[in-house]
């Protein structure tokens, strides 16, 4: 199912360019002389939805990820020779792929689903509780560090992340270290100035989920 597998990957990419990439690393989990967390908080588990974009962010004990469950919709005259259209169904005579579709009229709607880890405590990644903020820590190695910050208020749960030049600009200013030409921008907060980057709007970058479990 050439064809197909095409447009769901398009599908996914387009979705994934909306969750931006991290701009800035920090030398060490934040913040610095705080202690970590053994596991993700009862307090936190659930089910939460983001009515913005129709995906989940579902956390556990160990583990936090993002579900997106779209619907895509072609034209019948997209299928290419190799695919068979039999009543909800499309098969690859070639590899025997089946994708179950929905007609209305000339078009097929056919279901997408796909995972997004957004955090992983088993995998050394480090989860820290701060000024009631949760800070996500996770290690690309041991000096670079991505962090994400988790706010939950009556069911109302925040993910914030670093996705500005205004935020990398309050750094460099707060640490007193010129950031790099070129992202991602590295920093070495103390805890106090953190502390202030917080303050100072940092983690700017919100989805925005309700709790539905």
């Amino acid at each position: 199912m050439k064809r197909l597998n095409i447009i769901i990957i398009l599908v996914v990419i387009s979705t994934l360019l909306s969750c931006k990439k991290a701009l800035v690393y920090f030398d060490e989990p934040q913040p610095t002389d705080t202690e970590s967390l053994s596991k993700i908080p009862k307090k936190l588990i659930g089910d939460y939805f983001n009515p913005k974009d129709n995906s989940h962010l579902i956390i556990s004990e160990n583990l936090i990820h993002r579900t997106f469950d779209l619907d895509n919709k072609i034209h019948i005259n997209e299928l290419d020779s190799l695919e068979i259209l039999s009543g909800d169904t499309i098969t690859n005579s070639k590899t025997n792929e089946k994708i179950t579709v929905k007609r209305e009229g000339d078009s097929l709607i056919y279901h997408v689903h796909f995972l997004d880890t957004i955090f992983n405590m088993k995998k050394n990644n480090i989860l820290k509780k701060y000024k009631g903020y949760y800070f996500l820590n996770t290690a690309f190695d041991e000096d670079n560090w991505e962090v994400l910050k988790l706010k939950l208020e009556k069911g109302k749960l925040t993910l914030g992340s670093i996705n500005s030049i205004e935020e990398i600009n309050s750094l460099e200013k707060i640490t007193e270290t010129p950031h790099d030409s070129i992202s991602p921008y590295k920093f070495k907060p103390t805890k106090n100035q953190f502390k202030q980057f917080i303050k100072n709007n940092g983690f700017n970058d919100e989805e925005v989920y309700f709790r539905i479990k």
